[in-house]
């Protein structure tokens, strides 16, 4: 992250591990491209007088902030940055993208398979857009921050205020940072609100933390992690089929769960857990969770 006194920004990542780098500049009163821009000056002023470089390529970048409305027509579905973009800040686009695939493509091998309802795939976009629509506005803020005002035009002094103000702003863009990169609960902690393939038990979620991931079975959350007594952890056990996991003996009170979904052709597994530290994880005796690893019912 580079700050500057007159209140242009610009970030250096490296590429390759080894000599490949990116600086990325921006300004914020004017627009920028490559025709009003010194590169061998900006270059400079990041690496400072004494480094060497060579400039491979001058490209300009958009940063968008946009959700498509609709992401599937007929057989034609969309998922990662074809329905969502946004500003790399957080390094949310991966995890977005992985989440759509993911989502996708459980419903897609149920089609194929011939298990899936005739509107199993409607509900891929009315799980997914508002996890995008959530992350791409985190990532719009995070990207549009402002640093304060009173610091920005000192950073660049060599006076002992000049030196307090870095350290100021450093401290500040620190912990700004810190709250975009440490970012569990937006990794993690979605839920799938309103699906119509979950089956809501009216329990209220639990408080949003965008840093911290809070595990719970609540129905459209992702089943929580626990360790298994073979060593196993209970997301291994997910990715196939429906999985009923049945606490403190409740195997026969799913008989008709299981019968049902033996009547519809829906794949479905048991698995007995035993373990209290795992029964009270769950919360509940018999839980059911999809085979993209989500609660559908509890």
């Amino acid at each position: 992250m580079l700050a500057y006194s007159d209140g242009s920004q610009g970030a250096l990542v490296e590429l390759d591990g080894d000599k490949l780098w990116r600086l990325g500049i921006r300004n914020v009163d004017r627009p920028l491209s490559a025709e009003n821009v010194d590169v061998d000056a900006a270059v400079r002023r990041a690496l400072g007088p004494d480094v060497p470089f060579e400039i491979i390529s001058v490209l300009p970048w958009i940063c968008r902030s946009v959700v498509a409305d609709h992401w599937e027509q007929g057989p034609v579905f969309l998922a990662g940055d074809a329905v969502h973009q946004h500003s790399p800040a957080g390094g949310f686009g991966m995890n977005t993208g992985m989440g759509d695939a993911v989502d996708l493509g459980w419903k897609l091998a149920a089609m194929v398979e011939g298990w899936g309802g005739a509107s199993l795939l409607e509900s891929y976009s009315l799980e997914r857009r508002p996890v995008a629509q959530r992350n791409v506005g985190l990532a719009t803020e995070a990207n549009e921050e402002v640093y304060n005002p009173d610091l920005v035009p000192l950073i660049e002094d060599a006076t002992p205020e000049g030196e307090t103000a870095r350290n100021a702003l450093g401290a500040e863009i620190l912990e700004r940072r810190r709250r975009q990169f440490i970012s569990d609960g937006i990794a993690l902690g979605y839920c799938y609100d309103g699906s119509p393939i979950v089956w809501a038990d009216g329990t209220p979620a639990p408080e949003e933390d965008t840093m911290r991931y809070i595990p719970t079975s609540r129905p459209g959350a992702r089943a929580p992690h626990g360790w298994l007594e073979d060593g196993r952890s209970t997301l291994d056990l997910f990715g196939k089929c429906y999985v009923l996991l049945a606490f403190d003996g409740a195997e026969g009170e799913g008989e008709g769960l299981i019968a049902a979904a033996n009547e519809q052709g829906v794949p479905l597994q048991t698995v007995a857990i035993g373990q209290t530290e795992l029964a009270d994880l769950y919360k509940r005796r018999l839980v059911l969770v999809r085979p993209d690893g989500h609660v559908a019912w509890r």
